[in-house]
């Protein structure tokens, strides 16, 4: 059996969090809006918050 060592990249990691927090964050203020809510802006608000507040946690460098 052949041993695969994956490398982590720091970089791609946080691209990759970051386009998911604008798709959903777009997603979240789209279900807002089509529920009548007057803050649809909250959605990608919270996306980036979480994103931004994950960051201590993942890697507390």
């Amino acid at each position: 059996m052949t041993d695969v060592e994956f490398r982590p990249d720091a970089g791609r990691y946080w691209l990759n969090h970051l386009a998911t927090a604008v798709v959903l964050g777009a997603v979240a203020g789209l279900a807002l809006v089509a529920m009548g809510n007057p803050y649809p802006w909250t959605g990608p608000v919270a996306a980036v918050l979480a994103l931004g507040c994950g960051r201590p946690i993942c890697d507390p460098r």
